[in-house]
């Protein structure tokens, strides 16, 4: 679904992620004035970087686009290698950028895990996704209501209404302490690796589809972010 050639629903993803964090970064440096006033731009200009390479990608397979079509890069969908290879340009950005300041890091990565749940808690009600046939009761339905199918999107609000839940529990206090990034993960690692047995199965590495390894290099992520946070503690 898309609400224009400019904003597909990827992009509207990312953009309200980002103005989530955004607010939750501008309001942490009112209390914590050990970290850098430029965080937030950062953030800003790391997202700018990420989607000029997600859309400017496809070059790598058709360079001849720059001189034969140079406005169908505006319109064309990278695929998920692309948007791989997006993300980690602004890594790169916000590693360099940042200067190895640990506070900043975990600031950041609180405030997009928060973004991200927030973010999913709205777009699983909107957009719907289909998986496996099923006969349970909550079963959606196509053009044939004799045949139902799992609501996936029921089931990734689900998990995000749990992180959104502990959010608000918590307060934004958590934002900066690590200590979201390292919950949420585990918890959408789980919740996803959970979802993808009834989802439509995607490519397949190692008998892993690509839901699980995400899935799982969320868990181990947030476990190792949860055992680094105890030992500096101790």
């Amino acid at each position: 679904m898309s609400f224009s050639p400019f904003l597909n629903q990827s992009l509207l993803f990312m953009i309200l992620v980002l103005l989530i964090s955004y607010y939750l970064l501008k309001s942490k440096l009112k209390t914590q004035t050990d970290l850098p006033e430029t965080l937030p731009d950062l953030l800003l200009n790391a997202f700018i970087t990420g989607v000029l390479v997600w859309k400017l990608t496809p070059l790598l397979s058709q360079p001849e686009l720059l001189w034969t079509k140079p406005l169908d890069l505006l319109f064309l969908q990278p695929s998920g290698v692309y948007i791989g290879i997006a993300a980690l340009a602004s890594a790169l950005y916000l590693i360099i950028g940042l200067k190895r300041k640990r506070t900043a890091y975990l600031c950041l990565l609180d405030t997009l895990i928060v973004g991200i749940t927030l973010v999913f808690l709205l777009q699983s009600l909107f957009f719907w996704e289909y998986g496996k046939e099923t006969q349970l009761p909550w079963g959606i339905s196509l053009a044939d209501p004799a045949i139902r199918y799992h609501p996936i999107h029921y089931y990734q609000f689900l998990v995000a209404l749990i992180g959104s839940i502990w959010f608000g529990w918590k307060g934004r206090a958590v934002i900066g302490s690590g200590e979201a990034f390292a919950f949420l993960s585990m918890l959408w690692g789980f919740g996803l690796f959970i979802i993808s047995f009834f989802a439509q199965p995607t490519v397949i590495y190692f008998g892993l589809d690509l839901t699980q390894i995400g899935a799982t290099l969320l868990i181990i992520l947030g476990y190792l972010c949860s055992s680094f946070l105890r030992k500096t503690a101790s």
